[in-house]
């Protein structure tokens, strides 16, 4: 009986001197020497950390509380995690996490409450109060006897708890409350003015981004307008956007046997380099295949990811983008034709780097690219109705060989070419003996067919660098360069007399057909065009006089049978 009368009297003298006039007086000078300390350390923080430690730091070091605690509330989880600590078991608390959900013990204790309740929650008595019991066991060792929760708020939300921890019972009166009310409204003012001024650089942050995306636009439609194939658009878009709109990599990749792979590619070097490792699938049933960038492919919208590495559709390159620095992309599909050729994939340092501007901006860019693609298949489809008409202006359209009017300028070319050089060429003229027969006895369709026929065999039977012209009818003429010898054009002749003399099958039947060829070589049997056609087709009128299916020379036909030739030539006339 006497012990528990001693215990029961030294409680009631410890009670009477935390009460005292003298005791009471030192909390409150402790107290505002604390909110003094917090308002100048709200005063002096750079940043949100910095604040959250100094509010700390000043509430402990100004006051008689054991401890003070800032917890904070991730959006997205179910718990408060601890920030920033003072006092003691400091280092334990940073980075313990407390539950908001009251269904749970850990929630059910100030903390928990305050944060869900927006107002100030108080336990006077820890080891008294069976909301405290899962703490019981570390309040006792850091000997905490008393706590006060009270809210952080930001923007009339809850963020966060301002935690203080006292080692005497009933610390927290309600004048104490209501002084530290003030410093949480302290904190709490410093947060808005935090967010504001975050709001601001993230704002002048998206200006910067929009103004370079505008550069990297102007810069990429004036190589849209340079780039001759889409190969060189593609390497120009990649570096106008690297170079222009800051992004860490910007990248094209176009389909290649199920995977998107990298067909142009611009940024510093590590990413680069990591980039090429990566693996994008088409196949939505692969990991590698569910990301952004198959997605934007397949559905032809673009897809952000301004959390790299929180999102989980980029998993299979998490690590890739830890090494290569990536905090966020965008993935632009673009198109060709009206479907979907390929995506502009686009990585930042930064996160939330993608708002709607720079994605409208870079939707705009991915639209230039597809109409320059499209440009690329109107220009390739003019250029090719060109190069028809130019070919039907200068071409047989039966048989494919150059026309007269070709000739001409080929042989025109082989006069100028001769005169500078010296060097000889010879004309052959070449007459088709028994085409008529073959034209009335079995049509017109067969003596076509007989014509391709033929002239496919003289360009086989000539060399790349002669030519073999079609002047219409069955009449054809040939150019061979380097004639240094008559024995030479000779064996060319012949060859193609042999060629024409070859069976072939026309309407069912076997036909054979010879050639005539009159041979003029420049310059002993003329200086120009026009002299040396005549002659060369004198000389192929006196081979068909001649018996039909062997050739004459010129200078043949000018020294023995001169009379005959032009008597030949009157009568063709």
């Amino acid at each position: 009986m006497p012990n528990k009368v001693t215990s029961v009297l030294a409680r009631l003298d410890e009670w009477r001197e935390q009460h005292s006039p003298e005791h009471r007086l030192a909390r409150v000078e402790g107290l505002y020497r604390a909110l003094n300390g917090t308002a100048e350390a709200i005063m002096r923080a750079q940043t949100l950390d910095a604040l959250f430690h100094s509010v700390c730091e000043a509430s402990v070091r100004a006051s008689r509380f054991i401890a003070a605690t800032v917890f904070l509330y991730r959006p997205g989880q179910r718990s408060l995690q601890g920030v920033a600590s003072a006092g003691c078991c400091a280092d334990l608390v940073i980075g313990a996490r407390i539950a908001v959900d009251a269904t749970l013990p850990e929630g059910r204790g100030v903390v928990g409450e305050a944060f869900r309740t927006h107002a100030p929650s108080i336990g006077n008595d820890i080891l008294g109060d069976e909301r405290f019991e899962p703490w019981w066991d570390g309040a006792r060792e850091a000997n905490a006897r008393s706590v006060a929760a009270l809210p952080l708020m930001q923007a009339q939300h809850c963020v966060g708890v301002l935690v203080y921890h006292s080692s005497e019972v009933g610390e927290f009166d309600a004048d104490m409350v209501a002084l530290l009310q003030r410093v949480s409204a302290n904190v709490s003012f410093a947060l808005d003015r935090f967010a504001h001024e975050a709001e601001r650089l993230r704002a002048e942050a998206a200006t910067r981004r929009a103004s370079r995306m505008y550069a990297a636009l102007s810069a990429t439609n004036e190589a849209i307008m340079r780039a001759s194939t889409p190969q060189a658009l593609f390497d120009a878009v990649c570096q106008a956007a690297f170079e222009g709109g800051g992004f860490r990599m910007a990248t094209v990749l176009l389909p290649q046997d199920g995977w998107l792979e990298v067909s142009a590619v611009a940024g510093v070097p590590e990413g680069v380099e990591r980039l090429m490792q990566a693996r994008i699938s088409l196949d939505a049933a692969l990991p590698q295949g569910q990301g952004p960038t198959g997605i934007a492919f397949r559905s032809g919208c673009t897809q952000t990811c301004n959390d790299y590495l929180g999102d989980e559709r980029a998993r299979p390159w998490h690590a890739l983008a830890r090494a290569g620095g990536v905090s966020s992309s965008a993935a632009v599909p673009f198109k060709h034709d009206g479907c979907v050729a390929g995506v502009l994939l686009f990585f930042s340092h930064e996160r939330d780097a993608f708002d709607g501007e720079i994605v409208g901006l870079l939707e705009r860019l991915s639209a230039n690219v597809s109409f320059a693609l499209d440009g690329f298949d109107r220009e390739a489809e003019r250029k090719q109705a060109q190069q028809r008409i130019q070919h039907l202006a200068t071409h047989d359209g039966l048989t494919g060989l150059p026309n007269r009017a070709m000739f001409g300028e080929l042989l025109a070319h082989a006069l100028h070419s001769s005169r500078r050089y010296h060097g000889p060429f010879a004309v052959l003229f070449v007459d088709l003996d028994g085409f008529k027969t073959v034209n009335d006895t079995l049509g017109h369709a067969a003596g076509d067919q007989l014509l391709q026929r033929i002239a496919g065999r003289f360009k086989q039977a000539l060399r790349a660098t002669d030519v073999v012209a079609r002047l219409g009818g069955d009449e054809f003429v040939v150019l061979i360069q380097g004639a240094h010898s008559k024995e030479h054009v000779a064996r060319v002749a012949q060859k193609l007399l042999d060629a024409a003399r070859q069976p072939m099958i026309l309407a069912g039947h076997e036909c054979v057909v010879s050639a005539s060829i009159g041979i003029a070589i420049h310059p002993h049997d003329g200086e120009d065009e026009q002299a040396l056609l005549k002659h060369a087709d004198a000389a192929m009128y006196l081979a068909k006089k001649r018996g039909r299916n062997h050739f004459e020379f010129h200078a043949r036909c000018a020294g023995h049978g001169e009379r005959e030739a032009a008597t030949a030539l009157s009568s063709r006339a």
